[in-house]
């Protein structure tokens, strides 16, 4: 049999893409509305050239699709009349909507055009009649906007949406964490099949009103999904710590054991290169910082080695007045030392300045940086987003490079990201470089194991 078929809605630089790739699913079509990703995207699934890249970037939307990558808004090619123009039936119609609208970090603005996305996904169900579906968002579209009774969560109405068109859908919370990814990353999807090979593949479905769950962190059987669940969670530098400032610190060859998570990233090994190029290490450009980011840096890590989490530098900008600022750090650090482990029989805070000089060196590097949070790096790292700055490395006075930062998320270093690196201002609102790409992805490893799943359930049995 040929290997199934999928289209990838909103995809991004293709963290989607890579992960059913390697699952052994081939792409139809991708849609994405930004020029940054999308030579990202082109230039990993269809030809690594600059040159092919700006001419497929100005054909038109025909030639865009028959090459299987359209530069523009789903609605535009919904309008195209997509079904007959594709090459084969779609088996999988996947896609993760953009989730700024429905962000617990975000605005949660009803009137954010963003949140009409996930519907316009339905509009492609209607038009391709997949045999499976896969929506994937972050954990606030199963949250109301108000706390109205009668409104319900986008979740809920996507979940019966699915169900009206006659497919058996199932809610799937899960965290990438057990999926082998070196990072805290919960997320939520909507796995739809066909009903009637989900009863011919499943047998008796149920018939309760809402679709089945399924939890990633208590993992039951599931009548739709299963993923396979990692027993083993890769703490942070079992991704990152073959690499230091200058590249590479091993010989392939030579990578101990508890790196091999690192090894299997720079060797492509779990999740390959959809073109078999791999260009060495790339994307890995240290970011420049002042001398008082990095002495802010240097004093995070020293408050994290002896226990003392959270970020005292977004507290200090609240004060204007220096006296009353270092008063409160000292009693905030008092506190937090109050209540340190103590290590070698001697508490860790004796071996921090005296308070009222650590107080004020903490004043003098305030930031309203608020969200900055050091790795640890025996535990998977923090979510990673779209901000370059919101992740402090755990050894490096500094922000994680493009591609430590694609470490984190599963993407291999074969996988180069393409356009400017990061931005910022008004330019926010339109462009995606680097940095939003790899905080956009959907785990690959994540995506590979729900990817195994569904071909399990599309295949003839």
């Amino acid at each position: 049999m040929s290997a199934p078929t999928f289209v990838d809605l909103f995809a991004g630089a293709g963290g989607l893409s890579l992960g059913l790739h390697s699952a052994g699913f081939r792409p139809l079509l991708a849609v994405e509305s930004s020029p940054l990703a999308a030579e990202t995207y082109f230039r990993n699934f269809i030809e690594d050239s600059s040159e092919a890249w700006t001419d497929h970037l100005s054909a038109p939307s025909n030639d865009q699709l028959r090459r299987g990558l359209v530069v523009g808004t789903t609605e535009s090619v919904l309008n195209s009349g997509l079904r007959q123009r594709l090459p084969a039936r779609v088996d999988l119609l996947a896609g993760g909507p953009p989730c700024q609208g429905f962000s617990l970090a975000g605005l949660r603005d009803p009137a954010d055009r963003r949140n009409q996305l996930p519907f316009e996904f339905l509009a492609f169900v209607r038009e391709l009649r997949p045999r499976g579906v896969l929506i994937e968002n972050v954990l606030g579209i199963g949250l109301s906007f108000s706390r109205r009774p009668d409104e319900e969560p986008a979740l809920v109405q996507l979940g019966r949406a699915l169900r009206e068109m006659g497919y058996f859908t199932e809610i799937l919370f899960v965290n990438a964490r057990h999926f082998g990814v070196a990072q805290n990353r919960p997320r939520v999807m909507v796995a739809g099949l066909e009903l009637g090979l989900a009863k011919q593949r499943l047998g008796r479905i149920p018939t309760r009103n809402g679709p089945p769950e399924w939890h990633s962190s208590r993992p039951t059987p599931s009548s739709l999904l299963a993923p396979l669940v990692s027993s083993v969670e890769v703490p942070a530098r079992a991704v990152l710590g073959d690499l230091d400032g200058q590249g590479y610190v091993f010989e392939a060859n030579e990578y101990p054991e508890d790196l091999r998570p690192a090894r299997s990233l720079r060797c492509s090994e779990e999740v390959g290169s959809p073109l078999g190029v791999n260009h060495g290490l790339t994307n890995h450009i240290l970011r420049s910082h002042s001398s008082d980011t990095r002495d802010r840096f240097r004093l995070i890590q020293q408050l994290h080695a002896h226990g003392i989490r959270g970020n005292p530098f977004a507290l200090a900008a609240k004060y204007g007045d220096e006296t009353e600022g270092i008063a409160a750090i000292e009693e905030a650090l008092r506190g937090a030392r109050d209540q340190l482990v103590v290590f070698g029989g001697e508490p860790a805070a004796e071996h921090l300045p005296a308070l009222p000089d650590l107080a004020a060196r903490i004043y003098a590097l305030r930031s309203r940086k608020h969200s900055q949070r050091l790795m640890d790096p025996n535990k998977p790292s923090q979510t990673v987003v779209t901000l370059p700055d919101d992740l402090v490395h755990y050894a490096s006075p500094r922000v994680p490079t493009v591609r430590e930062l694609a470490r984190l998320q599963s993407i291999p270093d074969s996988f180069v990201f393409h356009g400017k690196v990061t931005t910022g201002g008004d330019c926010r609102v339109h462009e995606v470089p680097q940095y939003s790409q790899v905080g956009n992805a959907v785990p690959p490893l994540l995506a590979k194991a729900i990817g195994l799943r569904f071909r399990e359930l599309l295949e003839p049995g």
